[in-house]
């Protein structure tokens, strides 16, 4: 039987001691983190980021969330670009899912959440936000400029640049959207390789002479890189490839590693 909002969201405040009061909230990632680390309690939760103010914040939530579901071998598909809307029903589903693979793979057990994420106090998604559409010192019945500081010294609205702000906004909303179908079309074509590879390992010494020599050259192609490109290391040989799926869609730390 399908849980209601209010079980869910009962469920993620009980197990991870926070407060949500609306599911389109957890549209950061955060929450989604903490609940796989309830699971498998690697999850590095020092570099989530559990009072998200941007979406480039999401975006390196979803890339632990997303490093996550492949060193475990799980396919389910995140849909990143629609939870990252705060959207309810998105959301909604997405956490359905959730809850159903935790009562599978939950090994049991206490769960200190405050613990393991160090103790830092996480503010509830939206809750201060709100205030913030009331521009204050408006006077009533004034309505407060679309541009904000993008208005002439006047104090009066300058509508080139108004329309220039939303000409970008445009362009922006439509380059995610490009990337995001970039990346799907990409992670399935390296899920692909990744899994010849991974199979060509796991039969390593069964093939016949003949077959070797095919083998090694299909190793060739998947081993050939290009200028600009570098091998992998051996220390990183195995999650090499998982930490670039969606390492151009932000400026990344120096020192950031998953």
């Amino acid at each position: 039987m399908a849980e209601s909002r209010q079980e869910l969201l009962g469920w993620v405040n009980q197990m991870l001691q926070l407060n949500f009061t609306k599911i389109e909230q957890l549209g950061s990632g955060a929450a989604y983190c903490q609940v796989m680390d309830s699971i498998y309690g690697n999850i590095p939760l020092s570099k989530v980021k559990f009072n998200s103010k941007g979406d480039y914040e999401s975006i390196q939530n979803y890339k632990i969330l997303q490093n996550c579901f492949n060193a475990n071998k799980i396919d389910k598909v995140i849909p990143v670009e629609r939870l990252m809307k705060n959207r309810f029903q998105d959301n909604f589903e997405f956490l359905q899912w959730l809850r159903r693979f935790w009562e599978q793979y939950c090994p049991g057990g206490n769960y200190d959440a405050v613990n393991r994420r160090r103790g830092q106090v996480v503010e509830v998604p939206g809750a201060e936000r709100a205030p913030s559409r009331t521009t204050r010192g408006v006077p009533a019945g004034r309505a407060p400029s679309a541009t904000g500081s993008a208005g002439s010294r006047g104090g009066m609205a300058d509508p080139k640049t108004a329309t220039l702000i939303q000409d970008l906004n445009k362009q922006i909303t439509e380059l995610k959207v490009n990337i995001d179908g970039v990346e799907k079309e990409r992670d399935f074509y390296f899920n692909k390789l990744r899994s010849v590879e991974i199979y060509l390992q796991q039969l390593e010494g069964e093939f016949t002479e003949n077959e070797t020599v095919l083998v090694r050259e299909i190793q060739a192609i998947l081993y050939s890189t290009e200028d600009g490109f570098e091998p992998d290391t051996a220390e990183d040989q195995e999650l090499s490839l998982i930490n670039d799926q969606m390492h151009h869609v932000g400026v990344v730390d120096d020192d950031e590693t998953f």
